[in-house]
């Protein structure tokens, strides 16, 4: 989660050596696991606050 929004990494991997595809596919199940950990902390989050 620490590194999921570093834009310096992002830039050092596009001028890397790595294919694209591989890039893509490893963002595309690299962010699965942020995104639900997001919805579920902001899920508990807000049913305390009475916001769902």
């Amino acid at each position: 989660m620490m590194f999921q929004t570093l834009p310096a990494l992002n830039y050092a991997l596009a001028m890397s050596g790595v294919r694209f595809r591989t890039y893509l596919l490893g963002t595309l199940l690299g962010l699965q696991l942020p995104i639900v950990l997001y919805y579920l902390f902001f899920d508990t989050l807000a049913q305390p606050l009475h916001l769902d």
